[in-house]
């Protein structure tokens, strides 16, 4: 199998819509995707083909190094 056709293959099976999404820090994530699908009339991420990706802060850890 020659690299073009490799490259044809791959290119066919990994196409589809990837959505990033910002994850607020008092929401879900499933909470995310509703926020974002509702601003984005048409699409969704959990549509078949898309592959969403959510992002965000993590919540602070405690401060280990104060005394209590």
């Amino acid at each position: 199998m020659s690299i073009e056709s490799r490259l044809n293959k791959l290119e066919t099976t990994t196409g589809g819509d990837c959505v990033v999404i910002w994850r607020h820090p008092d929401e879900t994530d499933h909470q995310a995707k509703v926020r974002w699908a509702d601003a984005h009339p048409g699409r969704h991420p959990d549509r078949v083909g898309t592959r969403a990706i959510i992002i965000g802060w993590l919540p602070p850890e405690p401060d280990t190094t104060k005394p209590i």
